[in-house]
């Protein structure tokens, strides 16, 4: 992570964050919150303006996560076993996440922004599920702005400590994940609870 950084820093222009940004949500294994830190700490250094980064980061995320829905969306249950799918959605993980959005629903989409390795799947179930897109979008971008943030502010404060910004970043990714686990199972637990006190009542 630290040569894409290095990288990152030494050639940082807008198009790169986008490119780099756009390529991570197609499956290179690219680190998103690693390619947000070198956004801060470019902006720090006043290499690219706060608004247009933010923006192109946005829109690179995004504009990756929207191109794996509408592979889910126009080719069904053939993109199991498309290229650019094949790594992430067996029909064993179809299976698993389809039971997944039947108990949560489109929470699932927000869910899985933190979680790495289920996110193209979940994004091309989405499609397949024919989730309308301004929902998908809508989820995609509130979860973003729940993670994407953290990454852009270590890369920004700690411009010239940059280790510490990664490891900063991961405790936070854990954290966040943890967050999102949990509250999770406590909306899995009370609507338990719900159906029980329903049953009981009869």
């Amino acid at each position: 992570m630290e040569g894409l950084l290095d990288f990152l820093l030494q050639e940082g222009s807008y198009l790169l964050l986008f490119g780099v940004l756009l390529a991570a949500g197609f499956g290179v294994p690219i680190s998103e919150e690693v390619v947000l830190i070198a956004a801060g700490a470019l902006v720090r250094y006043e290499v690219m303006a706060f608004a247009p980064t933010v923006a192109v980061c946005a829109l690179g995320i995004l504009g990756g996560d929207t191109v794996i829905y509408l592979l889910g969306r126009n080719l069904g249950h053939r993109v199991v076993g498309h290229p650019l799918l094949r790594r992430f959605l067996s029909r064993e993980r179809e299976a698993m996440l389809g039971r997944f959005f039947a108990r949560y629903g489109a929470l699932t989409v927000f869910m899985a922004r933190h979680v790495m390795g289920v996110r193209m799947a979940v994004w091309a179930l989405a499609g397949m599920q024919r989730m309308p897109y301004l929902i998908f979008i809508g989820l995609d971008a509130a979860a973003l702005l729940l993670s994407g943030p953290w990454g852009f502010a270590l890369g920004y404060y700690f411009a010239d400590q940059i280790e510490l910004a990664l490891q900063d970043a991961r405790v936070a990714g854990r954290l966040i994940v943890i967050v999102v686990v949990v509250t999770a199972a406590g909306m899995a637990l009370h609507a338990f609870i719900r159906r029980k006190m329903r049953g009981n009542g009869r």
